[in-house]
């Protein structure tokens, strides 16, 4: 498994990693590479986005937009190589590295006050002190931030925002969304010292739109497919834009048909259990928008229907889901310690296919396990019938207990340990999954190891 570049953290989740029939996949770091770069600007509510590299020319009307991403962050500056660098999500550093390309000065102010980015907010609200006064930066999803704006940014200063100019900037940012970019809404406004930011965050004064482009693996098309042979299901889960999900989901082959189904977080707190869990049995469905609860109620759903299911998470807010599943897989490199010590597997290249690997190597090690064991009883049987012919018949002892070990030693126990190192059959990932139903938590009808049926009605 370590030569597959997975860490297992328990032993017996080999096996039911093997035994996964769905795979609830987060999107960035996982099935994409985690290196973001910016593509597009919308400079406030302008009628179409500019390429990134023009982001120089809009400084002199913009320069606070520019600001709203060098400044609204939670990077780390650090010194590297003989010289200060930022260290944090890949995300904020496109942001600031964009900021930087337009030649924006990015002014070393006290930071004030803090609100957070969470799964409810979508939102980060960040106030500094500058020379003019208090001024709040935000940045998150385009809809919450949209909502909060009053105003706009334009070549001739700030202007009201009207509804037209509202319709312009969704539909801008639904164009972007639809090649596949991660789209971040930017805005600010003056506070007055002494207000709590809580009530600050109102009345804001748009500032723009950036596309964000983050390429998928390269190997993940193949991997998924080689999971569609297996009989493995594999979801999105994601907390990005349902068109940004669906426009990664074709590019990579997760999504072939027209109609395939996205689920938006919204969408889905208006969704009883039953509702749900008919969604599930659709042949391409997927979640964005989703909150850290709503991606642990999908695993919920997931086992109540029978399925073995694994997760992927590098966040704290996905420490639930990482819990709850039969198998939790963090990342390596970008997963946080908390994910670590919730999960069960550890991917070391932050890479879908290892995972893959994994499944190929549990159901080896599912299929070696049964080999050993087939061969262990079919030599031992024979051997033990001269002895109970030597208890309930009259006859000589076949052979002494010393010649019976020597016996097993050379031609039971080696050649045994060999079966059990046997490398993958050529077909075992085109082979439909094991696991039946495990759904009455009962071990009978799981043939399958303790750890999963343990997990399973934990």
């Amino acid at each position: 498994m370590a030569r597959c570049r997975v860490l297992i953290r328990h032993l017996p989740a080999v096996e039911a990693l093997g035994a996964a029939t769905v795979i609830c996949a987060d999107k960035t770091g996982t099935l994409t590479q985690n290196r973001v770069r910016a593509m597009t600007v919308l400079p406030g509510a302008a009628a179409h986005p500019v390429p990134a590299g023009a982001s120089e020319a809009l400084a002199a009307h913009y320069e606070p937009m520019f600001l709203a991403e060098g400044l609204c962050h939670d990077l780390t500056e650090i010194e590297q190589g003989g010289r200060r660098t930022w260290q944090g999500d890949p995300m904020e550093l496109a942001l600031v590295d964009l900021a930087q390309q337009a030649n924006v000065t990015l002014p070393r102010w006290k930071r004030i006050d803090e609100l957070p980015f969470d799964g409810q907010r979508m939102r980060l609200s960040i106030v500094y002190a500058s020379p003019q006064g208090h001024m709040l930066y935000c940045k998150g999803a385009a809809e919450p931030v949209l909502q909060l704006c009053t105003c706009t940014l334009a070549d001739a200063g700030e202007q009201p925002l009207t509804q037209g100019m509202r319709d312009a900037v969704q539909g801008a940012q639904e164009r972007m969304a639809d090649t596949g970019l991660r789209v971040i809404a930017l805005a600010y406004r003056p506070v007055e010292g002494g207000a709590a930011i809580q009530d600050a965050e109102r009345d804001l004064i748009f500032a723009g739109l950036v596309g964000l482009e983050d390429p998928p693996h390269p190997e993940v098309p193949a991997a998924i497919e080689q999971c569609r042979q297996a009989g493995i299901n594999v979801i999105m889960v994601t907390g990005d834009h349902p068109r940004t999900a669906l426009a990664v989901a074709r590019n990579i082959g997760l999504v072939r048909s027209a109609n395939a189904l996205v689920i938006s977080g919204e969408q889905l707190r208006r969704l009883s259990d039953t509702p749900l869990q008919l969604t599930l049995d659709e042949p391409e469905v997927h979640f964005a928008r989703l909150g850290a609860e709503q991606k642990t109620r999908i695993v919920e759903a997931l086992k109540r229907k029978g399925h073995i299911v694994a997760v992927t998470g590098d966040g704290v807010n996905d420490a639930p889901a990482l819990k709850s599943a039969h198998v939790g897989v963090t990342m390596g490199r970008s997963g946080t310690d908390v994910a670590k010590e919730a999960a069960d597997v550890v991917v070391l290249d932050d890479n879908f296919p290892s995972i893959v690997a994994g499944i190929e190597e549990g159901r080896a090690v599912f299929d070696n396990i049964r080999k050993f064991l087939t061969y262990i009883l079919a030599h031992n049987v024979p051997e033990l019938v001269p002895y109970l012919a030597f208890d309930f018949f009259p006859i000589p002892l076949a052979l002494t207990p010393i010649q019976m070990l020597a016996l097993d030693m050379g031609t039971d126990s080696l050649t045994a340990l060999g079966l059990g190192v046997e490398t993958p059959e050529p077909d075992v990932m085109r082979r439909a999954h094991r696991v039946k139903d495990c759904s009455t938590g009962a071990w009978r009808y799981a043939p399958i190891s303790s750890w999963v049926c343990w997990k399973r009605l934990r």
